[in-house]
């Protein structure tokens, strides 16, 4: 009887140990997912920043392109078709530059999203697995 007895508090003290282990992996986990949904928020910020910036040039641009209509309209018109044709090109180029620019960002931000939920789906998974081993 005492064999068994010492056998079962054996038992207990080996799961009171594993349960405190999965309990502080658990803590880190959940540390972990805080983390993960943080810097998501932050770059949900960077991309709404991003964004803004983007609205902003648009309509520099398109202040610009009436500025160029504006002072152009007095001058003779061999000289308004091509100072405004090159001018033209020119917006032309800044904005395609631009907008690649952007695209490149908004790349670089949705594979770093794609990342995050991935890991934070990964720490998800983790968790619960923990939970059902509880």
């Amino acid at each position: 009887k005492k064999a068994a007895s010492s056998e079962d508090t054996a038992d207990i003290s080996q799961f009171k140990e594993e349960a405190a282990l999965l309990r502080d992996k658990l803590e880190q986990k959940i540390a972990q997912s805080n983390h993960l949904e943080l810097s998501l928020e932050q770059e949900k910020d960077r991309s709404a920043e991003f964004k803004s910036e983007m609205a902003i040039a648009e309509a520099r641009i398109e202040a610009l392109q009436d500025t160029v209509r504006d002072f152009t309209s007095g001058k003779n018109m061999a000289y308004d078709e091509t100072f405004e044709s090159v001018l033209r090109m020119e917006f032309q180029r800044m904005r395609l530059n631009f907008e690649d620019q952007v695209k490149r960002l908004k790349d670089a931000l949705d594979e770093e999203k794609r990342k995050t939920l991935i890991e934070k789906s990964q720490r998800e998974q983790e968790v619960e697995a923990l939970e059902v081993t509880k």
